[in-house]
């Protein structure tokens, strides 16, 4: 017999209320990078069914497979994540016993073998949507001072506080 297992999957689009922040953003990256990477990476990255991104207009859909079950690592992290601003109290209440040292040893492992299949290709210059990819040949020098800044004001923010 045949045993068929249902799939889901999820629609994440940017709305229209959000594309200028998603064009200043960049956020039009997340389809671009499962478009032209996402076969390469299934064992680290959701299954991608269809992917579109736009960085002039800001613009993005993206069909994936639905991680139903799995947590936002956000929630771990405050509210002021932007990958926890729609999570719900009682999702991290139910989870408050994952410690830091676990989530983070989790998330460096991952982010290791998602980075090791490009380590040091110095082809991804190319792909100018790639965040950081201009600043490593010498342009856009605005963003890069913008992306400084933010890290700096941030840490000054945490040592005060």
């Amino acid at each position: 017999s045949l045993i068929t297992e249902k799939k889901t999957f999820v629609v994440k689009r940017i709305t229209k209320d959000k594309i200028a922040l998603s064009k200043l953003l960049g956020l039009p990256r997340e389809a671009i990078f499962y478009k032209q990477f996402g076969d390469r990476l299934e064992d680290v990255v959701p299954k991608c069914r269809c992917a579109r991104g736009d960085m002039g207009s800001g613009r993005k859909v993206v069909v994936m497979e639905d991680l139903k079950g799995y947590v936002p690592m956000g929630i771990f992290f405050g509210k002021g994540n932007p990958n926890n601003w729609d999570v719900k109290d009682a999702l991290v209440a139910a989870h408050e016993n994952v410690t830091v040292e676990k989530l983070v040893r989790n998330a460096f492992s991952l982010f290791s073998r998602l980075h090791s299949q490009f380590w040091c290709d110095a082809k991804l210059l190319r792909n100018d949507w790639l965040r950081g990819a201009e600043w490593m040949m010498g342009k856009d020098r605005k963003s890069w001072q913008s992306a400084i800044d933010l890290s700096v004001n941030a840490w000054n923010k945490l040592k005060t506080s």
